[in-house]
């Protein structure tokens, strides 16, 4: 499908994504008026949110993209996910939304946002759920995310048998604070189109994209206390190991050809 047959088709997709306003009339969004949430609209304001974070010392992210065929195909593959969005939070019920590539609001130029949050990226410690994919998506642009928690990681150490805790981050947050986010199936009709939310209207992306990012900071703080000195050793080596995991499924894993052969070889002499 050329381009400009994919956009016809993607604009066409696009009539059928639900405003707030739909989304309002089948979930109860209440507790959003207890939010502060916002879209980041200037160089400024990331300068800003840059020098909050920097103080703080902490902050959860979150990544928004259109899919997650978005490390094994070229750059040039319209099949390819990429990366529209990006959440952060440092405060708990408070979030922001870093737009780049969404096609109804305004968005903000992502390789200068990059060059000045690239010390906090870094430097400064941040909590992900399930933050191996994110850190691939960010592995991608260059950045090498500091994630010293991971509220998913944290669930497995705490609860890996049993399974008492939801795993995914909606029904995390659901769960331990009962209330209910937005899911992409309240936006869109039909899975297929989940690709894209960067047609979405501000308000759903704010609501969505912060929501993500404050819920995984809110729930840092909650599971926290439940994660024994018992359970402390085997989450900190997956904490350890993850930007290794990152590199090595983001490039691929290297094989000494020398010693496989060798290997071959006893193997066929045993």
């Amino acid at each position: 499908m050329n381009l400009g047959v994919r956009d016809f088709v993607e604009n066409v997709n696009a009539t059928k994504i639900k405003t707030l306003q739909q989304i309002k009339l089948r979930m109860d969004l209440s507790w959003v008026k207890d939010k502060d949430y916002r879209v980041i609209k200037t160089r400024r304001e990331i300068k800003q949110l840059a020098q909050e974070i920097k103080d703080t010392g902490f902050y959860a992210f979150d990544t928004e993209t259109t899919g997650l065929n978005i490390f094994n195909m070229k750059r040039e593959n319209p099949d390819r996910g990429i990366l529209v969005g990006i959440c952060l939070s440092w405060k708990q019920d408070q979030g922001v939304y870093i737009p780049f590539e969404h096609k109804r609001f305004d968005n903000v130029d992502k390789s200068d946002t990059f060059k000045i949050l690239q010390e906090v990226f870094e430097k400064v410690p941040c909590v992900t759920h399930n933050g191996i994919y994110d850190g691939k998506v960010m592995y991608a642009e260059g950045i090498k995310l500091n994630i010293k928690h991971d509220t998913f990681h944290m669930l497995f150490n705490i609860d890996g048998d049993i399974n008492h805790f939801p795993r995914g981050l909606k029904n995390l947050i659901e769960y331990l604070f009962h209330y209910t986010p937005i899911e992409f199936e309240d936006i869109f009709t039909y899975e297929k189109d989940y690709r894209l939310f960067r047609y979405v209207d501000e308000d759903v992306a704010r609501i969505y994209g912060c929501s993500d990012a404050d819920g995984t900071l809110k729930c840092f703080y909650k599971l926290v206390p439940l994660l024994q000195k018992v359970h402390y050793k085997g989450y900190k080596r997956h904490i350890e190991l993850m930007p290794h995991i990152i590199r090595s499924e983001y490039e691929g894993k290297t094989v000494d050809i020398q010693l496989l052969k060798e290997k071959s070889d006893i193997n066929k002499k045993d």
